[in-house]
């Protein structure tokens, strides 16, 4: 029981990253292509974060699993889960960097 709470609970504490973190990478990246190219004006962070969970909510997928996990096979899920979260919004990050120096 100890564990499922651990779980769920990191699970909670790692949307609530990946949303702020996304958000942040999104209103830079908005600002750097959308901005200029479209003349739109700039997004907040907030309205990334709203915009990254709408697209989140509407095109997530869950992969087939097995009934029963065990504990460490879900622990291991969730760590690919933050590492995920995290490094894909950070390569987008730096993909978008390298190519606004070429602006």
């Amino acid at each position: 029981m100890k564990g499922c709470l651990l779980i769920i609970g990191a699970s909670v504490v790692n949307i609530f990253l990946w949303a702020i973190w996304s958000g942040y990478v999104l209103s830079v990246i908005w600002g750097w292509f959308v901005v200029p190219a479209f003349h739109m004006p700039y997004i907040t962070i907030p309205v990334a974060i709203g915009l990254c969970m709408i697209t989140r909510m509407l095109t997530v997928t869950t992969p087939e699993q097995k009934k029963e996990l065990s504990s460490k096979e879900a622990m291991d899920a969730l760590i690919y889960s933050f590492a995920f979260d995290f490094l894909f919004p950070l390569f987008v990050l730096g993909v978008g960097y390298i190519a606004h120096l070429f602006m």
